[in-house]
């Protein structure tokens, strides 16, 4: 069974019971894999945040982390 989804092709062998259990198994794998980009790419964006908090004054480095820190909390879901 060949499926086309979002632009890539898939290729699944046995009935249209093993397609469906190897399509969810696929996509447990596809949201495991985004949510774990999607904390690697938080913790990057933490790090930048703080290296320029302190490089542009490094007396003024927590108040600008607090700030920082409520504005990407706001924003994110």
């Amino acid at each position: 069974m060949i499926e086309l989804d979002r632009g890539k092709l898939f290729e699944y062998t046995g009935n249209y019971a093993q397609y469906l259990e190897q399509k969810n198994e696929r996509l447990a794998l596809e949201d495991a894999l985004y949510a774990a980009n999607k904390n690697k790419l938080k913790k990057e964006l933490d790090w930048m945040v703080r290296f320029e908090c302190y490089k542009e004054k490094p007396s003024y480095f927590f108040k600008c982390l607090t700030v920082s820190f409520k504005a990407t909390t706001t924003t994110s879901s």
